[in-house]
């Protein structure tokens, strides 16, 4: 992640405070909280070169340890070529450690490899070095909106959901009605579960615990019920999956029999959390 330890809390305010100030026009910073704490963000900044008017790189995908292993990654990661998408750009790049998680999340997400660089930076530790895996993504050609147009559909977006009602008020209505069923299966299986907005996106939350979320993305709809997929993998085959993501089409939903057993493992596993506590 670029930093060296100790890392002291001054010295990252700095080097958020730099960022942002340095930051071109058409950067975007996603910040992903539950309740007042921040655990998650992402960054998309815009290629400096004239001749690269199309491409923008993606960097500083962070996740707070505690929020690990619900999708969290995954969802900024879309999010993040959402903005891509809707401020016109059609080639994202980026980098990562070799043989991380990020790593491995990247690829689940579709993005190419294209090479190693050996050596290309060192661990926090300041003296380990570590290679950096190259990745490239091309999105759906797009026209790049003019400034005007950008700064509307910014102060559009602003405006969050504070219910899940007003969040499918958003969604185009095919994915609104497949949402709507994934919602309705929930609430059937899961009576005592209560609607919330987290990260963003619609969740249910049981006893204190999220237990799944779900959205709508640009090309398919996603449900996340945590790091629970394996042992449903056969079931899942006919759908695309990451760690902890399901993504599907709104005319292929997902059986309310799979939704309710990913969201039992998904109680079982926060109770068991709790327990070890």
């Amino acid at each position: 992640m670029s930093f060296l330890s100790p890392f002291s809390v001054e010295g990252a305010e700095a080097w958020w405070r730099r960022t942002f100030s340095e930051a071109r026009r058409a950067a975007v910073f996603l910040v992903a909280r539950d309740g007042g704490d921040i655990v998650g963000t992402v960054q998309l900044h815009p290629a400096w070169a004239p001749n690269q008017p199309h491409r923008a790189d993606v960097a500083k995908l962070l996740v707070d340890p505690k929020a690990r292993g619900g999708g969290l990654g995954a969802r900024l990661m879309e999010r993040i070529e959402e903005e891509a998408r809707r401020e016109g750009f059609t080639l994202l790049t980026l980098d990562a450690k070799g043989g991380t998680a990020a790593e491995r999340l990247y690829r689940r997400s579709g993005w190419k490899a294209v090479g190693a660089i050996p050596g290309f930076a060192f661990d926090p530790d300041g003296k380990t070095p570590h290679d950096a895996v190259i990745f490239y993504k091309a999105l759906a050609t797009g026209k790049k909106r003019s400034d005007g147009m950008r700064k509307k559909t910014r102060a559009k977006k602003s405006k969050k959901p504070k219910t899940i009602d007003q969040y499918l008020a958003d969604v185009p209505p095919e994915k609104r009605k497949a949402l709507q069923k994934l919602r309705a299966t929930i609430h059937a299986g899961f009576p005592r579960a209560e609607e919330t907005i987290s990260y963003g996106v619609p969740a249910f939350r049981l006893d204190g615990s999220v237990i799944a979320w779900f959205a709508a993305a640009a090309n398919h709809c996603s449900f996340f019920p945590g790091g629970v997929l394996e042992p449903f993998a056969k079931e899942l085959a006919g759908y695309e999956t990451s760690k902890g993501t399901i993504r599907f089409q709104p005319e292929k939903p997902l059986p309310a029999a799979l939704v309710r057993k990913l969201v039992k493992a998904r109680i079982a596993r926060a109770a068991s959390k709790k327990s070890r506590k």
